[in-house]
């Protein structure tokens, strides 16, 4: 310092004086900002999206700055940035500011819990479950030693932690989180209360997510009365609670409904949200499964491939993509395309790193075994067929989707030629189903088939017997024709081959007996 130059000495100290301006500038920018900035109300759209650059250019000029002010704008630029469908870019703004409150406020401190709840509810949208889980049940742990049980605040965090348990598959915990938010606001909320509706449109979702679309629509068809009358169409919620109402509709066998209702969110969708955006791929792939539904398989599959193509661009393999792909699968079944299918399963269920025991793994397994009967390529059914019934039985589950896969797996062995190993597990099957004590009908399926193995295994006393029994039930039960013209036609068959093998044997009784009297003869003589 002392041996710099006289002329060096006078252009630092102008640079100092340069940058102490610039620093000065930046900072007052900040605050003024800060201080007009609006906040994330549906309202102040306009105003936020005419402010952004400017906060942002100044945002970005002042990264040596420290002062609260800063972290203030930089909060709400990405809350409004949420807002915005705009997350990658909310999640890198709220990292940031969790950060500084991190370093400079106490754990309990407000601000610095909204920050963190924000954060969360960005990880949410940004489909980052598992670091919304993370931080969100934080968030709930700390509000619930320093807030009261109807607190706003903690209810708006249980709520997203809620959310958060419906991505995560967490179905059981999330309704019952959204059940203790419910009850206590509609005690305190109106009726058409935003807060109230959203949490009952999440509740509704959490039912059909739990397989209760009775209740869900029984929930979402007086929210979205409501949603009509105060939202404009193209408004974000509005359109969440028609997609969630038609997908309730679709599960609840409703097609035309719900064909109608997304056949419109879809339009509305594609005026106001990108290409790629995920819930517009999401309802385009939900109105594909309708068409689907309906028989309308061409327009389901070219529905269907635009979505799989947009979600292998973003290069994302997440459950949503696996939906899809395996949705489209099921189209080329239906359609006869069945090479297409397996090249889309193979790659599902082979490359995509997801769990094992991950549900729609399985249920893609499953149907990639499908393909495969259906390609004649029984072997690789088999394999595939007896892993999913294996990882049924290591989770001990006695449901319906067990049953089909056991059903699915002696089938594959039927055609394969392993008639023993198809009884064994038919036997099995309708062993257990006599355990659960399932009415008779609920067990017409599995005795059926056992019936159809015995008659493949020349046991034709056992397929009689068990064909008898069918037949009766289903004329109690008063079951179409069709159903007990196949039962009497097996049965026919079983009684047809029981016949021509006694009529054998006493053949070969009789010629043994001719053989024998031939042989005395001979040596008499």
């Amino acid at each position: 310092m002392f041996d710099m130059h006289r002329l060096v000495h006078v252009a630092t100290r102008v640079w100092v004086q340069k940058e102490n301006a610039k620093n000065h500038i930046n900072t007052s920018a900040i605050r003024h900002l800060a201080y007009i900035f609006p906040d994330d109300k549906k309202e102040n759209r306009m105003l936020w999206r005419e402010y952004m650059p400017h906060a942002q250019h100044a945002l970005q000029a002042s990264q040596e700055c420290q002062d609260e002010e800063r972290f203030e704008l930089l909060y709400w630029v990405g809350r409004c940035l949420d807002r915005d469908r705009r997350w990658k870019e909310a999640i890198i703004a709220l990292e940031e500011v969790c950060q500084w409150y991190t370093q400079h406020r106490s754990e309990e401190d407000g601000r610095r819990l909204l920050a963190e709840h924000t954060l969360g509810s960005a990880y949410l949208d940004d489909q980052r479950t598992q670091e919304a889980i993370t931080i969100l049940e934080h968030v709930v742990s700390v509000r619930k030693k320093t807030l009261a049980d109807g607190n706003e605040n903690l209810l708006a965090s249980e709520h997203e932690l809620a959310s958060a348990y419906v991505e995560e598959g967490r179905v059981g915990e999330a309704i019952s989180l959204f059940e203790h938010i419910v009850a206590i606001i509609e005690k305190t909320l109106a009726e058409d209360d935003d807060s109230r509706l959203t949490s009952l449109e999440e509740l509704a979702r959490a039912y059909l997510n739990h397989n209760q679309a009775t209740k869900a629509i029984a929930l979402l068809e007086p929210a979205i009365v409501i949603r009509r009358r105060t939202l404009a169409e193209d408004d974000y919620d509005r359109l969440r609670v028609e997609h969630n109402l038609g997908s309730a509709y679709l599960e609840d066998k409703r097609t035309k409904e719900a064909i109608t209702l997304l056949e419109h969110v879809v339009d509305i969708e594609e005026k106001v949200l990108a290409v790629d955006d995920p819930e517009r791929l999401e309802s385009e792939r939900l109105l594909a499964r309708a068409y689907s539904q309906d028989n309308r398989i061409d327009e389901a599959i070219r529905l269907s491939e635009d979505v799989v193509a947009f979600r292998r661009a973003l290069d994302i393999c997440d459950k949503r993509r696996l939906a899809s792909e395996h949705d489209l699968a099921s189209y080329y079944i239906d359609a006869g395309r069945i090479k297409e299918a397996i090249v889309i399963l193979e790659h599902v269920t082979v490359e995509k790193e997801l769990d094992i025991s991950d549900e729609e793994r399985l249920v893609s397994e499953e149907l990639l075994a499908e393909a495969y009967v259906k390609d004649r390529q029984f072997g690789k059914a088999i394999i595939l067929y007896e892993r999913v019934v294996a990882i049924s039985k290591a989770l001990d589950t006695r449901d319906e989707g067990r049953r089909i896969s056991e059903h699915n797996l002696a089938d594959a062995y039927i055609r394969n030629g392993r008639i023993e190993e198809a009884i064994v597990l038919l036997e099995h099957v309708v062993a257990v189903e006599k355990e659960l004590d399932m009415s008779d009908e609920e067990s017409l399926i599995s005795r059926k088939r056992l019936a159809q193995a015995y008659v493949k295994d020349w046991q034709f006393g056992k397929a009689i017997v068990l064909l008898r029994h069918v037949i009766a039930v289903e004329r109690k039960l008063d079951l179409s024709d069709e159903m007990s013209q196949r039962a009497q036609e097996l049965l026919t068959k079983a009684y047809v081959r029981c016949m021509r093998r006694r009529s054998r044997a006493i053949r070969r009784t009789r010629c043994r007996s001719w053989l024998l009297w031939r042989k005395r003869s001979s040596r008499v003589f």
